[in-house]
Formats: structure tokens, sequence, C-alpha cells
């Protein structure tokens, strides 16, 4: 088929990341009887699976779709969520896959968007220049590219430089510092309509398609 057995391998172990987090993402809050959390529980059944079954780094998969399986049930606390979340960016800083911990940090952003407290506001902008900082050291330029202008809103330390983006802001936590209304509100212009979920970026560096355009 032109494919080894690693290339399938890896192609499944994405696509089963993507495919999961598509049908989360496509969930209403709190809606356990919709269909797409229906399928989402399937695919994370699935992934477990797997994992039983001795599938290297799958516990990377099951555990950022157990996050994102905690962030439509809302049966958490917040902080265990995001913990969730970081429990699934940690797995795959170990396991040295690069684009799915930014994968994980995006999404941790995103979830940290929609909900009120300024201290949310703080963690959402953590994890996503975060998230900007990883895509840009795999090289996923267009990514990189698509978050600033997505996420300008909380996004704000770059510089242009040869076509490249470099920060000021470090990969690490900053300081807390006071938020504004204003940005508060900002978050839902940022989280206006459906996230998008496209296999090209996972797939090839050049793409132009977005994670979550």
């Amino acid at each position: 088929n032109g494919f080894t057995e690693d290339q399938t391998f890896y192609g499944s172990f994405l696509s089963m990341i993507l495919r999961g987090l598509t049908q989360f993402s496509n969930t209403p809050s709190s809606s356990t009887y919709n269909r797409s959390y229906i399928q989402g529980c399937r695919t994370l059944r699935a992934v477990k699976k797997r994992l039983r079954g001795g599938g290297v780094n799958y516990h990377v998969a099951a555990e950022l779709l157990i996050a994102e399986r905690a962030a439509v049930r809302q049966r958490l606390a917040f902080d265990d969520i995001r913990g969730l979340y970081d429990a699934a960016i940690k797995s795959a800083r170990r396991c040295g896959l690069l684009h799915i911990e930014a994968l994980a940090n995006e999404r941790a952003g995103r979830v940290c968007l929609r909900h009120e407290r300024p201290d949310d506001l703080y963690w959402a902008t953590s994890y996503l220049e975060r998230s900007r900082d990883l895509y840009n050291e795999w090289g996923a330029q267009t990514k990189v590219h698509l978050m600033t202008h997505q996420y300008r809103t909380v996004l704000s330390d770059n510089i242009l430089q040869d076509g490249r983006l470099s920060f000021r802001s470090s990969s690490g936590v900053r300081g807390r510092r006071r938020v504004s209304q204003e940005e508060v509100s900002n978050r839902h212009s940022i989280l206006d309509g459906k996230a998008s979920i496209s296999y090209g970026h996972l797939t090839a560096l050049s793409s132009s398609s977005s994670l979550f355009a």
C-alpha cells in the first residue's frame, strides 16, 4: 500500500486524536446525549483499546481526549479540568511529540477562554503562547501566523523578522498581571464560530490548513 508499518501506525494515531477532538468540539456544553459526544466517547474507547493492546504513545491520545470529554461534561471543577490538560501536555512532552504538545496547549487555552474569571484569561494566554512557541519550534509557520491572527487579542508580543515570528515573551509562564474587562470580553470574539480541525498541519509542515481556524 506504499506505507511502512511506522507510517501506518502514526497516521492512525494522529487520525484518532483529530477525530476525537472534532467530535468533542462539535458537542454543545453539557450535552452528553448529543450524537457528536457519543461518537467522541466511542473514539476514546477505541484509543484505550489500542493502549491496552500495547500501542505506543496512545496514553497521550487518551489523556488529551479525557480532558476534552471533561471540558464538555463540565462535571469537574475547572481547575481539575485544566489539570487533565496539563497531564496530557506533560505526557506529550515526555514522549517528544512536539506537535501534540502544541495542540494540547492550544486546546487548553481555548477552554480557558470560555470562562469568565480573569485568572482563566491569564491561563489562556499562557497556554496559547506556549502552543505558538511550540508550533514555531516545530516549523509550522503557517499555523504560527494563523494563531497570531486568530488569538490577536491575547497574543500581541510578536515581531515579524524575515518571514518568521520571534517572540518577546518566553515559553514559560509569565508573571500574573491585572486583566482588563475589555480583555475578558475580547475572548468571546476569538471563540465565535465552531472550531474546525484539519489533518493537514499534522502531516505536512507546509500545509496551509489550520488545526483550529
